[in-house]
This record gives structure tokens, C-alpha cells and sequence, in this order.
């Protein structure tokens, strides 16, 4: 199997192809952006792509965006995502015109390479391999007279694993339960989604499409619009906020999985509930990480702390940075140099810390938040040097 790699770090390329190179996978060539990686497809014509979604120059969804560009020129390419972030638009696009060579895992869940070539492996023969958590995220929709109400809890366990790429026996260890028990709750699936008459291997597809697309735009009831309504496109001035968990595969190691998941989950309920109070709005979720913007940046400082002191009273060790700028509205998404300067704050602060640009730290002033002065840091990527401004508990 013949691989390319996509990633802006120089460190994660090497080792990630040196760990392929050992599991006899060839990696034909690197690329450390967009551009690159795509003229590398076109000349090589590999199996798969490995392709990261925050490339540069913005560090937003150049590798999403390139992926959607590859497939439509190479519809047999196999093409798996391997990422920090959950970016629900592109990869709905991508299932939707095509889920058949196609995977979405995320970096910090990748605990062995041997999940990732069995990935690669699932990808290349034409199949659809699925983290859990992006199953979630896409998953997580209204579901008024949706047909998948009609599934039992087991059988939405059994759907979620068939999107994970799982074979019938693999689902059967996973659920603890027989082959025959496992082939007869896909029979149900099948029959309760209305794919009948088709090939086993299609109606697999097409029955993770359905459990990811949710019911049809017509079916659903009326979304809750966003309060303070923003428009879906444009450039607009907003205060963001980026989360990262100290540490994640070291805990991850140690705690084991379960309990590891189970934690960011409580963590997850804790970020949401504040976002919620401060009028935060959720941009995206990476696998253990939040991008929020809010209107008032003296609201965002102050979900910020709240964040980190009832994360911290969990267990759950994190570091978070703020900035404000102009962002690009993109239908739900954002982008702009803007989010890059708000990722690298966050990359800079350490376990506990909450860190601002000058920008914010000047637009609070009287609000009673305090500061202590970190001092000026080149931020790679960006132009100059940025004060850099700690949050005082």
C-alpha cells in the first residue's frame, strides 16, 4: 500500500512515515501543506492520503478543503483525515458524495499504529472508517420523524461500530455478544432503514449515511436560532477562545480508555455549560478541545477561567487562549489569521494557564480582570512579536 502524508508538522511527518515504513507501508512522499500535498496525489497517484485539516497559511480547513478538491478528481482516492480537530462540514460533504474509501480519526485517539494501517488497510479497499467521536458529532441532530428512531439502543451501538469500519465479528467482541446476534440486529437495521434488495456491502454504506445525515431538511423540526443571531458568511469582529487538555494520550495511557472517555465527557458538559452562561457560542470541538467565540471579550475571559478552575476540580489538567480580530464567517466555521494567533496562545500557555493577546487584555480594561505580563513571543506563522498577557486567579 502506497501512502502520502499532509501535515504542517515536520516532526509528525517523519515519525508517522518512519512508523508506517516499519508496518510495510510505503510512504511515496510528505507535504506539509495544500498545495503540496495535492500535486503529490496528482503525481504519485497513491492509495491512500493522510491528510491533517489546519494547514497554512490560516491553520483553519485547507487540508478539508483539499480533500473535497482530490476527490472529485479522483473518486477512488482513499482519503483519511488524521486530526485534532471535528470538522462536521467538509467531512458531511465528503460522505455524502462519496463514503467509500473515506476515514476520519482522530490524532489523540490513535493509540497504536496498528489501528492506524488497519485503518489505512479498510480505507484503501474501499470502505469508511469512522472515530467515535466524529460519529457523535454527526450524529447529534434533530430527529423528528426520523426513521432512526425506530432503532433499539443496541442496534444504534451496532450502527456506530459499522461506521467505524468494524467487521461482524469485530462488533460481536466489542458488544460481547454472538455472530449471529450481531448479522440479525443488522438485518433489523436494514429493514427498519428501508435498504432491502441490495448487496450487504452497499447497505452497510448506505446505513451509515443514514445514521450520519440524520432526517431529511423537510422532516426536521425548526433549529433554534443562535442568540445573538450572526450571519452565516462575512467578516466580523469576535473574541475567540481555544481549550486544549494537557497531556491527553498520557492520560489516556494511563487511565485507560474507558475511563479516559469518560472524563472528557464530564469535561465536555463543563465547557458547554459555561459557553452557554457567557453567551459563548461553539465553533468546533477537536477530540478534547473547544473553539468558542463571544461578542464581549470580557465574557470570554471570564468563561475562560471558569473553564479551567471546574476542569482542573475533575482532573482534567487544560490550557486555553484568547484573542479578538476579525474572523471569516464560513457557514458555521471560521477562519483567518485571527483563529491562528488565538491557536498559538493557546499552545503557549501552560497547564492551568489562561493566556491572552494585548488586544483583549487592552479591550478589558475596568472590567476588574487582572493580568500578569508574560512578556513578547514570536508566534509561528505570524508576522512580529505579540505581548502576551496570563490571566490572574
Amino acid at each position: 500500500m502506497r501512502v502520502v502524508i499532509a501535515d504542517d508538522s515536520a516532526l509528525l511527518r517523519e515519525g508517522l512515515s518512519r512508523l508506517l515504513h516499519e508496518s510495510g507501508v510505503e510512504v511515496c512522499e510528505t507535504a506539509s501543506d495544500a498545495a503540496g500535498l495535492i500535486d503529490a496525489v496528482r503525481r504519485l497517484s497513491p492509495d491512500v492520503a493522510i491528510i491533517d485539516i489546519r494547514m497554512p497559511p490560516t491553520y483553519t480547513h485547507e487540508g478539508a478543503a483539499a480533500a473535497m478538491t482530490m476527490r472529485a478528481e479522483m473518486p477512488s482516492l482513499g482519503i483519511l483525515l488524521l486530526s485534532q480537530a471535528v470538522e462536521t462540514h467538509f467531512a458531511s460533504q465528503l460522505l455524502e458524495q462519496h463514503a467509500e474509501h473515506f476515514g476520519y480519526l482522530l490524532k489523540d485517539r490513535v493509540l497504536d499504529v496498528q489501528t492506524l494501517t488497519d485503518a489505512l488497510r479498510t480505507i484503501a479497499a474501499g470502505g469508511t472508517v469512522l472515530d467515535p467521536e466524529i460519529v457523535r458529532h454527526l450524529m447529534r441532530r434533530d430527529t423528528a420523524a426520523d426513521p432512526l428512531q425506530l432503532l433499539t439502543d443496541r442496534e444504534r451501538d451496532v450502527i456506530a461500530l459499522m461506521a467505524e469500519g468494524r467487521s461482524n465479528s469485530a462488533i460481536g467482541e466489542r458488544l460481547t455478544v454472538s455472530l449471529k446476534t450481531v448479522e440479525s440486529h443488522i438485518a433489523n437495521i436494514f429493514s427498519k432503514l428501508g435498504l432491502l434488495g441490495a448487496q450487504d456491502d452497499h447497505r452497510r454504506v448506505l446505513a451509515v449515511l443514514a445514521a450520519l445525515k440524520g432526517p431529511s431538511r423537510e422532516s426536521r423540526a425548526p433549529e433554534p436560532q443562535p442568540e445573538p443571531s450572526i450571519p452565516p458568511t462575512g467578516r466580523v469582529l469576535a473574541t475567540m477562545l481555544m481549550t486544549d487538555v494537557v497531556e491527553s494520550t498520557k492520560h489516556a495511557v494511563t487511565r485507560g480508555d474507558k475511563e479516559w472517555t469518560e472524563l472528557l465527557e464530564r469535561h465536555r458538559v463543563v465547557v458547554r455549560q459555561q459557553l452557554k452562561q457567557h453567551r459563548g457560542r461553539e465553533i468546533v470541538t477537536t477530540g478534547d478541545g473547544f473553539l468558542a467565540t463571544f461578542n464581549e471579550p470580557a465574557q470570554g475571559v471570564r468563561c475562560a477561567m471558569l473553564i479551567e478552575q471546574r476542569s482542573r476540580a475533575l482532573g482534567v489538567e487544560i490550557r486555553i487562549g484568547l484573542h479578538t480580530g476579525e474572523i471569516e464567517l464560513m457557514h458555521g466555521d471560521v477562519g483567518g489569521i485571527a483563529v491562528h494567533i488565538c491557536a498559538r496562545l493557546s499552545s503557549l500557555a501552560g497547564s492551568g494557564e489562561v493566556l491572552v493577546s494585548s488586544t483583549v487584555r487592552d479591550l478589558v480594561t475596568g472590567s476588574g480582570i487582572e493580568f500578569d505580563d508574560r512578556g513578547s513571543h514570536e508566534l509561528k506563522g505570524v508576522p512580529d512579536e505579540w505581548r502576551v498577557f496570563a490571566v490572574r486567579s
